[in-house]
């Protein structure tokens, strides 16, 4: 955009300049030169044999009669023809500039239609009952299945994900208003390219260990929620940086269940299920 601000100034400048009348060289020495009779003073033979006075009278060329205001007369073809060139200038610089415009929208969009998009999908439940005395060292958690879609690849360069107990308020987690990615599984960070079509599985146990009693207690009671999330940076073809935060809240699907019209299959089992606040689901 500065580029093209400063071609229109080079258009312009010297638009207006046509404008501006140029007077003659010698008009000044005209009138240092030109006086009456009664302007000279007494002495003017000191003044008349100075030789500069000799040398400006010298310089000074008298033209003939009517010529100044034939010089200054206004020409209306001249003048229209000036606008013409000056508002010709003045659109051609903005048709320039909203060509330019267009071109970048449409770059823009070609690339966004070609770019890759990774996504992230939550696929494994922990088995039920989330604690069982019978197993009590069972680390409850999720698995994610990430896919590269679009139709060019997807360079990943950092994956950072997260499943903790948080407290709850009317069935809301309380998480911070900004994700904190901080634990030491399900972290990586490094380069990786994935061609279209790829797809692979991260597992995200719950960090602190295994379920107690208590744990399971406050979960079953509302007092607490399973939270699993997590984000994924990445570089697409274009060499723009993306990413992709998902949020899952483990739902007990306590009450009325749903099956499947022969009875065979539940609609709605018991595990993760997308949640949690906007900023833990957004994708760039």
């Amino acid at each position: 955009m500065r580029f093209l601000a400063a071609c229109f100034l080079l258009f312009l400048v010297p638009s207006l300049q046509q404008k501006k009348p140029t007077l003659p060289a010698n008009t000044s020495l005209e009138k240092r030169t030109t006086h009456s009779e009664a302007d000279k003073p007494e002495n003017d033979e000191s003044c008349a044999s100075h030789p500069a006075t000799i040398a400006f009278r010298a310089l000074a060329i008298e033209e003939p009669a009517g010529q100044t205001k034939e010089r200054y007369r206004y020409d209306p073809i001249k003048d229209t023809l000036y606008r013409l060139y000056l508002w010709g200038t003045i659109f051609g610089v903005a048709g320039a500039v909203a060509g330019v415009l267009v071109l970048i929208r449409q770059t823009k969009a070609l690339r966004d239609s070609q770019r890759a998009w990774v996504t992230a999908n939550g696929v494994g439940n922990p088995p039920e009952p989330l604690y069982s005395p019978q197993d009590p060292g069972r680390t409850p958690g999720i698995v994610y299945l990430i896919e590269i879609a679009g139709n060019t690849p997807a360079k990943i360069i950092r994956e950072r994900f997260r499943c903790r107990i948080v407290p709850a308020i009317q069935g809301e987690p309380q998480l911070e208003t900004v994700p904190t990615y901080k634990s030491e599984r399900g972290m990586f960070t490094g380069s990786a390219v994935y061609a279209p079509g790829y797809k692979y599985r991260i597992s995200v146990p719950l960090e602190s260990g295994p379920l107690t009693l208590d744990q399971a207690s406050d979960l079953r009671d509302g007092k607490t929620l399973l939270c699993a999330y997590g984000c994924v940076d990445y570089l697409d073809a274009f060499k723009r940086k993306r990413k992709t935060q998902v949020c899952a809240i483990y739902n007990f699907a306590f009450g009325f269940v749903v099956t499947s019209p022969d009875g065979s299959t539940v609609l709605n089992p018991p595990g993760f299920r997308a949640g949690g606040p906007k900023g833990y689901n957004e994708v760039t």
